[in-house]
């Protein structure tokens, strides 16, 4: 196995985003991207900063081979009673990526998702955790917002609260959702002034024609 594949599994294993490893370890995230990928070797100062991190040595990585795993130090995975963590399968469920061009200091586009809580920021951002000016995720801040839980100006989720919210349950300026609540509404249950709806708090307009 090359250093890269083992900087990336034993990063994955961790459930690590790879901007906050790159952070702690003071590397730029895009050279990290590219050295887990086997497109660059990284350098013996860096390789130990990033071993030190993961509470190893630059030679655990470097010799890792074959059926050993990486867990507080050089393990044989027949030393360990939990060998799932050893397993390949592990963390199949998780793919990040990182575009090397940036804007502002953020990758124009960030993807991190999987099993965990994986964070994504970028100008486009995709994961359980996205922040950017397009977001997409479990929870997602940014300008343009889709997920479970959104915020946003455009907010989009069965949860969602911005200037223009869409969800189960909306708050915003104007909010359209089962339940809403803001200046303008359009929902079954809606609270604010301005409101078209079975339900009405605060007077205008309801389905039941009622101010």
């Amino acid at each position: 196995m090359t250093v890269g594949k083992n900087l990336r599994q034993i990063r994955k294993r961790k459930r690590l985003a790879i901007e906050d490893v790159a952070k702690q370890c003071d590397i730029d995230a895009t050279l990290l991207n590219e050295w887990e990928r086997d497109k660059s070797v990284p350098d013996d100062i860096s390789l130990d900063r990033l071993a030190a991190y993961y509470g190893l040595t630059g030679e655990d990585i470097r010799n890792t081979v074959g059926n050993k795993c990486l867990y507080k130090g050089y393990v044989n995975i027949s030393e360990r009673k939990d060998k799932s963590f050893c397993e390949p399968w592990g963390n199949a469920f998780h793919y990040e990526y990182v575009s090397k061009t940036k804007v502002f200091g953020l990758p124009i586009i960030h993807i991190n998702i999987g099993l965990g809580s994986y964070k994504a920021k970028g100008i486009i951002a995709v994961g359980n955790i996205a922040q950017g000016i397009f977001s997409v995720g479990l929870l997602s801040v940014g300008v343009i917002s889709l997920g479970i839980f959104a915020i946003g100006f455009l907010a989009i989720g069965l949860i969602a609260l911005g200037g223009l919210s869409v969800g189960a349950i909306a708050v915003g300026f104007v909010a359209v959702g089962g339940m809403s609540a803001g200046y303008f509404h359009l929902g079954g249950l809606s609270v604010g002034k301005q409101c078209l709806s079975l339900i009405c708090t605060e007077n205008a307009l309801s389905l039941s024609g009622k101010l």
